[in-house]
């Protein structure tokens, strides 16, 4: 219901019941903490995708590469984006509404990352957007003491790969 009615809300019908409900959102709930293993969950998700999207590239699967761009790497990306955010004192919001407005003016253009249903197209999209995450996760896993894992291999196979294209 936050997520709903947090900006604000006005109970037309439902009474009382309703009216203690959206009360409620008037609390201050506390953000869930960020945690190293979220940090290690998303750091593997991220790289585990970012193969899965070459290999659909290079294989011509132009469609699901864009997919898997777009709706797995991209939540990786961001879930570390919001933590990196809130640790510089910004208010971000969930699944990146009005990230415009909680992003700084370097984040905006690494997140501006233009896609197409083309070879060329999907291996430059996906070398911005590994190159903005190993940028984002070195950012929070020092600022918060957390051991960043080392997929440099990955990351230089990768490129490789995607330098053919």
């Amino acid at each position: 219901m936050r997520l709903v009615a947090g900006p604000g809300h006005r109970v037309v019908l439902g009474g009382q019941a309703w009216e203690r409900r959206y009360a409620a959102l008037a609390v201050p709930w506390p953000e869930p903490d960020f945690t190293a293993e979220d940090f290690q969950r998303h750091v593997a998700a991220f790289w585990r995708h970012a193969v899965w999207v070459a290999k659909k590239t290079l294989r011509g699967e132009l469609r699901a590469a864009l997919r898997w761009s777009q709706v797995e790497l991209r939540e990786h990306t961001y879930a570390l984006l919001t933590e990196e955010a809130r640790l510089e004192g910004r208010t971000p919001r969930p699944e990146a509404r009005k990230a415009e407005q909680w992003l700084d003016e370097r984040r905006l253009k690494q997140t501006a990352i233009e896609t197409s249903i083309d070879q060329r197209g999907l291996a430059r999209a996906l070398l911005a957007e590994i190159a903005l995450f190993e940028e984002v996760s070195a950012s929070v896993a020092s600022r918060r003491g957390f051991t960043l894992p080392d997929y440099s291999a990955v990351a230089a196979w990768l490129r490789a790969e995607l330098a053919k294209l």
